[in-house]
């Protein structure tokens, strides 16, 4: 897979896991802190949903665990 399609299998496969839950629980096996720091950077925490985020905070997010 290509960066790019790494990137978006956090946004696509991870993130939209499971129906109306937030990051916390879509991305658990991630390191959440992580995860964290890249949202709030963008005023956002672990209880926002993945439909809320752009896919530029999305890639953001990928480079940031890569």
């Amino acid at each position: 897979l290509s960066r790019r399609q790494r990137q978006m299998c956090i946004r696509d496969r991870d993130s939209f896991q499971f129906k109306r839950k937030n990051l916390r629980n879509n991305l658990k096996k991630y390191d959440l802190n992580v995860v964290l720091s890249v949202l709030q950077l963008h005023h956002y925490d672990l209880t926002v949903r993945a439909e809320q985020l752009s896919v530029e905070i999305f890639v953001e997010i990928a480079n940031a665990l890569s």
